[in-house]
């Protein structure tokens, strides 16, 4: 599955870093991690138990409990990379249910009780006697395959649990993985539209000169050539600088104004503090080519168009005011502003937000809200 390269560090770091995770390769000896954590763990509890025996007397004298730590911390290390490997090998995570508690305690208390009767044979051949002359063998053996099987479970828990979050956690890494996919496929979908949407209305536009002027048909023809050229360029980028999405408003304005002549004004207020900041592509343009569909050209009166770019260390707000009313903005909200919404809520989710409203009678404003992210070059 191709991992999205604008996907969080932690997300990359967790697909590409499995902790104490087991190599596809070679299952049954896995991570080093996995090793550091498996002799340390056996180690530590094989000193533990030394130091409680030092200063507990034995009737035998300490070489006799000694051993028998020593023989319970190397099999019971055996015991637990055995079930380990087996646990992968034979993909026992897929048995997990109601059954399958009850098969791994049973096969704890099978190796504890084995595991006693061996330590107590290595002692008895060590030491020509029982471990503990002052009890009977019988309980003994009970005490410790108690003991030993309390240890394996708990073992066997700890590594269960940390194997299910584990899983827990890669279904969860698959399913972002999933969704950024599909979301990266809807937005080279909505990309796709951008184009055939935008060549088409500038198209109208020349269209309507060229019954007029031919000298200013050939002037608008070379303006679209250079700005499909410029919009063909960033539809491509997830998000572009605001300096870039301007040249492709002005040269956009400049075209339609070949067309309007003096019925159209444009005023423009522009922070250039924040023309680093980023915003999707073409997004800006939707908003103008908007005002003047469906306002500052909706009638053959002049028509201004003022458009602004502000904000602060936390947000971007590109602002668009024409003439006309919320109704008809609403009426006419075609494929250009559903689009932009639609992309916005796939790049930002709810840190986004594009909006139309009256600010004024017979003024309808878009406003463009977004997080502030600044290219550094």
């Amino acid at each position: 599955m191709k991992r999205p390269l604008w996907l969080p560090e932690w997300l990359q770091s967790s697909l590409e870093n499995p902790l104490l995770g087991v190599d596809p390769q070679n299952p049954v000896f896995g991570h080093p991690i996995y090793w550091l954590c498996q002799l340390g763990g056996w180690g530590s509890l094989f000193m533990l138990m030394g130091i409680a025996f030092l200063n507990d007397p034995f009737p035998r004298g300490h070489a006799v409990p000694m051993i028998d730590q020593c023989v319970f911390c190397v099999s019971g290390f055996i015991f637990t990379h055995t079930f380990r490997a087996l646990y992968h090998l034979r993909n026992w995570k897929d048995l997990l249910g109601t059954t399958f508690a009850p098969k791994v305690a049973l096969s704890c208390l099978t190796f504890a009780v084995v595991e006693t009767i061996v330590t107590h044979a290595t002692v008895f051949n060590f030491m020509g006697g029982p471990l503990d002359t002052n009890r009977p063998f019988s309980g003994l053996l009970i005490m410790g395959s108690i003991q030993n099987a309390v240890t394996l479970v708990a073992w066997t828990a700890l590594y269960l649990g940390y194997q299910y979050q584990r899983e827990l956690q890669e279904e969860r890494i698959n399913r972002v993985l999933l969704d950024a996919e599909l979301k990266e496929a809807q937005l080279q979908r909505l990309r796709s539209q951008i184009n055939p949407h935008f060549l088409f209305n500038s198209l109208n536009t020349i269209r309507a000169i060229a019954g007029v002027d031919a000298e200013l048909t050939r002037e608008a023809v070379t303006q679209l050539a250079e700005l499909m050229r410029a919009a063909l360029e960033s539809s491509e980028e997830k998000v572009v600088t605001f300096d870039e999405e301007l040249r492709i408003v002005q040269a956009y304005l400049g075209l339609e104004q070949l067309r309007h002549q003096d019925r159209l004004r444009i005023e423009a207020s522009i922070n250039e503090e924040l023309l680093s900041a980023v915003v999707p592509p073409l997004i800006c343009q939707t908003l103008i080519e908007n005002a003047l569909k469906h306002g500052a050209h909706s009638s053959n009166q002049t028509g201004t168009v003022r458009y602004a770019l502000t904000g602060d260390h936390k947000s971007v707000r590109f602002e668009v005011r024409n003439p006309g009313s919320l109704k008809m903005a609403s009426r006419n909200n075609g494929t250009g502003l559903v689009n932009a919404q639609r992309r916005l809520q796939l790049i930002y989710g709810r840190k986004a937000a594009l909006s139309l409203r009256m600010t004024e009678p017979g003024e309808v404003t878009a406003l463009l809200v977004l997080p502030r992210v600044v290219v550094v070059s």
